[in-house]
């Protein structure tokens, strides 16, 4: 049984913002309360008393989104998606250096011991979104938060990733993937570079500014700079056959743990949203669409169990808390099936099957099957999830009794979403 994280065609280009993926009691691809990171977003102290909430700033309301269904132009560009993007958000993607104060570096370890210096052949922690990214050192990540008029935080989260190794402070890095989202309604803008290997992420241009004209100097250096919104969205690299669970994504590769502080002392936590996203930009307003949008896996305990009874022996180690409940893995997490994911892509259509039905045809040629190295393979480091491990969960073996009732449950409602206690 598999219980790493989330895959990608091996040697495929990178799909957009693939941080990677979750495993085990909560395999899911999106974070939620239950993240190993800390409380989900919108967290933090009561208000104390009256008065605090008498001195909060009034906000106006934020009109409801509407897309733009006119054809898209022959001439869309960055400029237009960047600009959709900033007229709803009015938070802008800034110029940035992929390196700069704020931007912690994700570490590459072997045996607990970080590397700098060299590609490993396989690593503790890889990056999952693919062969040539996962052990290379020195990707760097910044996240800024931004409260708009409305008072809304925009989250812009900035990872670089490199596929071929260079010194460690050299400012190359040949795909940079941009996630913006309203942390409040999910609703999300994606931009992407893919460079070569040589590329120095120094004074990378905004997609869009305001004050900006489309054709000027500054719009020319942002359209040689970043992928078209339309290549996006057309070269089966699309966001959300990955993403089809929430919009964000994260593995301990990326996570908290595994960064070291920016030289300002920063680190940064992926965002965590539950709502379904929408997707912002005219380019885009397809992925909204009822048939684009994958169905989603929050599996009912009480449903499931009722369609698919628990032995007697099952119910009472449920009871007596030494197995997982059905819904032990959707208690934080949802699961994605998305009719639209090739082979590769997405959490039930592939994700979950490496993680829960052992090793299928081309696990060998994986992230999981090449890149984890024999230390990151043993237990508990192959646990992912749940951030603390059950006191019943000791070994590989027992771990893998532990969530048995889960995992099947997870694989029946991937297969098919509309049996019974699928949803929720």
């Amino acid at each position: 049984m598999v219980r790493l994280g989330m895959l990608s065609r091996a040697g495929a280009r990178a799909p957009w913002f693939p941080l990677g993926g979750l495993a085990c009691a909560a395999i899911a691809a999106v974070f939620g309360a239950c993240s190993s990171d800390g409380a989900g977003a919108g967290g933090g102290g009561e208000a104390e008393g009256a008065d605090a909430a008498a001195d909060a700033p009034s906000y106006p309301p934020l009109p409801p989104y509407v897309p733009d269904e006119t054809p898209l132009p022959a001439d869309y560009s960055i400029y237009d998606h960047g600009k959709d993007c900033y007229d709803r958000f009015l938070v802008e993607v800034p110029s940035f250096d992929c390196d700069g104060p704020d931007a912690s570096r994700v570490k590459v370890e072997v045996n607990g011991a970080e590397v700098t210096t060299t590609e490993p052949a396989s690593c503790d922690k890889p990056s999952l979104v693919g062969t040539d990214f996962a052990c290379v050192p020195g990707a760097r990540l910044t996240k800024l938060e931004t409260v708009n008029k409305y008072g809304h935080t925009i989250a812009t989260v900035i990872l670089c990733r490199r596929s071929t190794p260079s010194a460690i402070d050299s400012g190359k890095y040949d795909n940079i993937a941009i996630l913006q989202s309203d942390l409040q309604n999910a609703e999300s803008c994606w931009f992407q570079i893919r460079k070569p290997t040589s590329y120095v992420a120094r004074g990378v241009p905004s997609p869009y500014a305001p004050g900006r004209v489309k054709g000027d100097a500054a719009d020319k250096k942002a359209v040689a700079t970043w992928e078209s919104p339309v290549t996006l969205t057309t070269d089966d690299s699309e966001c959300y056959r990955c993403h089809d669970s929430q919009v964000w994504l994260g593995t301990p590769w990326i996570g908290v743990k595994n960064q070291v502080p920016s030289t300002s002392g920063k680190t940064h936590a992926i965002p965590r949203t539950v709502a379904p996203p929408t997707f912002l930009g005219k380019a885009y307003r397809r992925w909204n669409l009822a048939a684009s949008r994958p169905k989603q896996v929050r599996i009912d305990a009480a449903a499931y169990d009722a369609a698919n009874p628990l032995s007697a022996a099952d119910a009472q180690a449920i009871r007596g808390g030494t197995m997982a409940p059905s819904d032990a893995c959707t208690q934080c997490h949802s699961l994605g099936k998305s009719s639209l994911a090739t082979a590769g892509q997405g959490t039930c259509n592939h994700f979950v099957r490496w993680w829960t039905t052992g090793k299928p045809s081309g696990y060998s040629g994986s992230v999981l099957g090449s890149k984890v190295s024999p230390f990151g393979h043993q237990f508990p480091r192959d646990a992912w999830m749940p951030p603390a491990l059950p006191a019943a969960a000791t070994s590989d073996a027992s771990y893998q009794a532990f969530y048995r009732r889960a995992f099947e449950a997870v694989d029946r409602c991937c297969t098919d979403p509309s049996r019974a206690g699928c949803a929720r």
